[in-house]
């Protein structure tokens, strides 16, 4: 199957598109990885194909992170 074709299994999964993401340093200007999504979204909603939009949140309080060695 050529890169460019999905099969009926085939899911789109956009993870974290929300304001302060966009407000990180990334090697792309933010605008064009949200339009990008858009794009995408669109293409897999006209084949039919499931579009999943992934939000993580954390408390306020910083309790539900995940800690790890290198925190501490």
């Amino acid at each position: 199957m050529p890169a460019t074709a999905l099969d009926k299994n085939t899911a789109l999964v956009v993870i974290d598109l929300q304001k302060g993401i966009g407000q990180l340093p990334v090697s792309s200007p933010f605008v064009d990885v949200v339009n990008n999504a858009v794009k995408l979204a669109d293409a897999f909603r006209a084949a039919q194909l499931p579009v999943i939009l992934v939000t993580v949140a954390l408390a306020s309080d910083g309790a539900d992170r995940v800690k790890v060695r290198v925190d501490a």
